[in-house]
């Protein structure tokens, strides 16, 4: 499962919108949603913070697409 997947489901499971979701974990919509798109990386403690907020193994959200 890619990390974009991951977010999304989780975030729907909760019933959040990509607005509701960064408020809750103090990010800016646009951040959190460039994040859920796969165009922005985001550094290990927001990674370790979204993981414990929809509580997810972190290693889920830094997942790559393998290269063969």
């Amino acid at each position: 499962m890619s990390k974009r997947t991951a977010l999304i489901i989780a975030r729907k499971r909760r019933h959040l919108t990509q607005e509701q979701a960064a408020a809750k974990l103090g990010l800016s919509r646009k951040f959190y949603g460039e994040i859920e798109r796969g165009q922005r990386d985001m550094l290990l403690e927001t990674a370790i913070k979204i993981a414990d907020f929809y509580g997810i193994d972190v290693r889920m959200l830094s997942m790559k697409k393998k290269v063969i």
